[in-house]
């Protein structure tokens, strides 16, 4: 145990989290957006209001810049970071069979799901690059019509292919709807998007498991565009800034007083959709941040402090987990409101940190030819995996996962070999030429090509 069980230590516990939290929430949040008097006075930079008034944007959150506008959102390491998270997570989920065997393996995963390449890593991501996106499209005249068709040109179709052989599989094997449920309703909630308010529809299906996130894409899919279009990027910093202070004090509070620190309420914090706005609010600050010249010119001197923000953010994150681990007073609730929150910043600083130093040791190596070809096909590769996975043991085997220790060793890396091969077909034979239909559909000068405006959506 990292901190004694006595109850004397607790306050310590949960003012020294707190305290820690706050500080690296203030040094990676607000340094990004240069908006408060601290970062003007202790660095000399001018103030946002500055920086938009004089070349980024006005009150209406038009271009004022004397120059010309930048528009380059193609981060080559951006690519590989997702084809390499993507894998990420596919061998996390194959190693969980065997964990069940080997408690070393467990608490190693348990440290890996607290790391930046991790489904957060995909949040972050994608408000990035949507809100990059939407600002350079928010006075054209089809802004809309172009988002909402290429969103759900790359989401839709492979999704709705998955999602519709589990319903036959669902049905053909005379399969039950969890408890409570009719089969119309289980059904019904994989194909309208719901799964993930009910913990028990998600737990019933290792196939669709991963849909989980693709819901609050979805509905950030939804939502961003109306936001982006009717707020100018100084009122919507003011917005993204009360997401990050809101969700987690909404998590704090469904945790505490309406779950009851249960287990359903502890899977209720981690898949809603709600609890994830403030990694998808993060990405898109970062968005309206990378949009002033100055700004990026400051983030790229400063990258240091972003490398080590990655360490912080995930190094807070792992300690909360080792102390919930080890039953310290309050730890579950920590973890609950702030740990995710905490990992979530790694992800930020380490998105950063890529995008200020693409020629660096780390953003070479994310940028090499495979890793970005794993990124192409990343948003299969996360969809399938644990179906792929699934099959094989139920169809071929006849076994279940995490039975035994060596079968489950050997069947992982076919899985994988499988999964990548899936993928690979997919996108070759299916998504890519829908991707090349979906440019015949009109867009504004300002946008970029389609296959660069493709987040993995995981």
């Amino acid at each position: 145990m990292l901190i004694g069980t006595r109850g004397n230590r607790a306050p310590v516990v949960l003012t020294g989290t707190c305290v820690l939290f706050t500080i690296i929430t203030g040094t990676l949040s607000l340094s990004c957006i240069e908006i408060t008097h601290l970062i003007s006075r202790c660095t000399g930079f001018m103030r946002l209001k500055k920086l938009l008034t004089t070349e980024g944007v006005n009150a209406n959150g038009a271009s004022t810049s004397a120059q010309q506008p930048y528009t380059g959102m193609r981060f080559p390491a951006l690519d590989g970071l997702r084809g390499l998270a993507a894998l990420g997570v596919a061998v996390f989920h194959y190693m969980i069979g065997p964990s069940f065997k080997l408690p070393w393996l467990a608490r190693t995963l348990r440290l890996c799901s607290r790391s930046p390449l991790s489904i957060e890593t995909f949040f972050v991501l994608s408000g990035f690059l949507i809100g990059g996106i939407l600002l350079r499209l928010k006075d054209a005249p089809d802004y809309y019509r172009a988002f909402y068709t290429r969103r759900a040109l790359r989401i839709w179709p492979l999704y709705y292919l998955w999602a519709g052989l589990y319903c036959v599989f669902f049905l053909a094997t005379h399969s039950a709807a969890p408890p409570g449920m009719t089969r119309t309703f289980y059904l019904s909630s994989f194909l309208l998007f719901f799964q993930s308010f009910y913990p028990a529809i998600l737990t019933s299906s290792i196939m669709l498991l991963p849909t989980w996130s693709l819901v609050a894409e979805e509905h950030f899919y939804v939502l961003i565009p109306v936001v982006v279009r009717h707020f100018s990027s100084r009122g919507l910093a003011r917005v993204l800034i009360g997401i990050l202070i809101a969700v987690p004090l909404c998590r704090l509070g469904f945790f505490k007083f309406i779950g009851h620190e249960s287990e359903w309420a502890d899977m209720v914090a981690r898949y809603w959709p709600t609890f994830q706005a403030d990694a998808l609010a993060m990405g898109v600050l970062f968005a309206i941040a990378w949009e002033s010249q100055k700004v990026r010119d400051w983030l790229r001197r400063h990258r240091a402090l972003f490398g080590w923000g990655m360490f912080a953010g995930s190094g807070l994150a792992i300690l909360l987990g080792c102390l919930r681990d080890a039953h310290t007073p309050h730890s579950r609730l920590l973890e609950a409101t702030f740990g995710r929150s905490a990992q979530e910043l790694g992800c930020l600083a380490l998105i950063v940190y890529l995008v200020c130093h693409p020629g660096g040791a780390v953003g070479r190596f994310l940028s090499s030819k495979t890793l970005r070809d794993f990124g192409k096909i990343s948003y299969c590769i996360y969809l399938i995996h644990s179906g792929v996975l699934w099959m094989i043991f139920r169809f071929l085997l006849h076994k279940r996962v995490g039975e035994n220790l060596w079968l489950d060793l050997l069947v992982a890396p076919l899985a994988l070999f499988v999964t990548v091969a899936m993928a690979k077909i997919s996108w070759i034979y299916f998504e890519r030429p829908l991707l090349q239909w979906a440019r015949g559909v009109p867009q504004p000068s300002c946008v970029l090509p389609v296959s660069a405006s493709v987040p993995a959506s995981s």
